[in-house]
């Protein structure tokens, strides 16, 4: 039920294909082809569906090809779910904005996909490597590690088609 595509960059897994409404589904980009035309995702970007819903999705809709919006949304790394550094983007739409998903193992109890992507930081980054383990069919833990060049901070971006709401240390 679980794939990677190591050419493409690409893990895709899954709980349970046979049925969507049962299926909870991870995304995971990080590839060796970098961002350009519609591989723009950032690298170590994922999405997360479960039971039938988008929950964490990348945002944007592409209108014109070389609209404002196209160049400076839906190209920058805010617009998914990964990080940006001191605000700034990965490399956009550009072939040497590199990731590489450098493990992938699956089960059918467990899935686990690490990517690196420092290269797609144009030098910012000595070390961006994000691990998602799935524990099938319902748990998703993220660890990254990040390690920058110089003193700098970091925005981990969510995306959701409904307002997330924090209520104590629970996100809902």
């Amino acid at each position: 039920s679980s794939k990677c595509f190591r050419g493409a960059g690409l893990a895709v897994m899954n709980s349970d294909l046979s049925d969507g409404k049962n299926n909870v589904e991870i995304i995971f980009k990080s590839s060796p082809l970098g961002s350009q035309s519609h591989g723009f995702d950032a690298q170590n970007s994922f999405s997360l569906f479960a039971f039938g819903e988008r929950l964490l999705v990348h945002t944007g809709q592409r209108d014109i090809h070389g609209s404002d919006h196209h160049k400076n949304w839906m190209h920058h790394t805010k617009s998914t779910n990964c990080i940006t550094v001191n605000g700034e983007s990965q490399l956009r739409n550009n072939a040497a904005a590199l990731g590489e998903v450098a493990l992938f193992k699956t089960s059918d109890v467990f899935d686990y996909v690490v990517g690196e992507a420092a290269k797609a930081y144009e030098g910012k980054l000595r070390r961006f490597t994000r691990r998602i383990l799935f524990a099938k069919p319902d748990v998703v833990v993220i660890y990254d590690t990040v390690v920058a060049n110089e003193a700098s901070t970091f925005q981990y971006h969510l995306h959701a088609e409904t307002e997330m709401v924090i209520d104590g240390r629970r996100m809902q």
